[in-house]
């Protein structure tokens, strides 16, 4: 979940450079990058025992963030990550990115799904915009319906069923 505290950090020092927290930003950055690293399947727990694609991403999007503001070159992990979300994160039938996946082996645990792959576009947009536009083409080709006139998008692919979580919606 710190992703997601890097990330906002890295866009608050885009508005203001001189922002007080900028020390804090660049040790999470820096936790940030010594983990992945240190990660031989590049996969790290986001959650005890769990770890999510989504979050991953967040990660991701701080480096690419942090690199940007704070001239810290994070272009190996961020790559490394990159191709791993192209080749293991995502469901080859449908472009969405797995719900979650084991923090030890990076084995699938949980299937696609909208949730984590819509916002995983937006933070990956950061660091690989043609990344975050494939996602953004899965989720409109597998999930988008129109309900009376208004749009919205399914949680799980067409011919999947799964129950409403904390992540649904």
């Amino acid at each position: 979940y710190l992703g997601y505290v890097g990330l906002a950090l890295g866009l608050a020092r885009l508005a203001d450079p001189d922002l007080p927290e900028a020390a804090l930003h660049d040790r999470l950055c820096a936790s940030f990058e010594r983990k992945l690293s240190a990660a031989p399947n590049g996969v790290i727990e986001t959650y005890p025992g769990e770890a999510y694609p989504v979050d991953l991403a967040s990660i991701v999007g701080a480096l690419a963030l942090h690199q940007r503001v704070a001239h810290v070159d994070h272009r190996p992990t961020i790559e490394r990550m990159l191709g791993l979300f192209r080749s293991r994160f995502r469901d080859p039938a449908t472009g969405l990115l797995f719900q979650s996946v084991s923090p030890s082996t990076g084995a699938v645990v949980d299937g696609p799904r909208g949730s984590g792959t819509a916002l995983a576009s937006y933070f990956l947009a950061f660091a690989d915009r043609e990344l975050s536009r494939e996602l953004h083409r899965a989720l409109v080709r597998e999930l988008a319906v129109d309900v009376v006139g208004f749009g919205a998008m399914r949680e799980y692919p067409r011919g999947t069923t799964g129950a409403g979580d904390i992540d649904s919606g």
